[in-house]
């Protein structure tokens, strides 16, 4: 995982800073490692980018899961790992637009 504290013309996918960036190693895309300001009924509570990434969606699963098959989206250990509401609501989610 590569992390940049400085501004760098990386974007983080999902809401657009440049700066604390990281280099996700699951799907190389990068993603804001510092939480938002607070704000009420806000989409991203206190977490960062990354850490929504990492903790509610397949990709993220997959790739600390260590399994085979390179493609999550084609990986029956996947499919099978959570029911099928669970697997819709973790690969379409927000937090991984490029996969949904």
């Amino acid at each position: 995982m590569i992390t940049y504290t400085q501004p760098f013309k990386r974007k983080c996918i999902i809401c657009g800073k440049s700066e604390s960036v990281t280099l996700i190693d699951c799907c190389n895309i990068w993603f804001c490692d510092k939480p938002p300001k607070y704000s009420l009924f806000g989409l991203f509570h206190s977490k960062s980018c990354l850490e929504n990434h990492q903790q509610q969606t397949i990709c993220s699963y997959h790739y600390h899961q260590n399994h085979e098959i390179i493609d999550w989206k084609k990986c029956p250990e996947c499919i099978n790992d959570f029911t099928s509401d669970q697997y819709t609501q973790f690969s379409t989610n927000f937090f991984d637009p490029l996969h949904a």
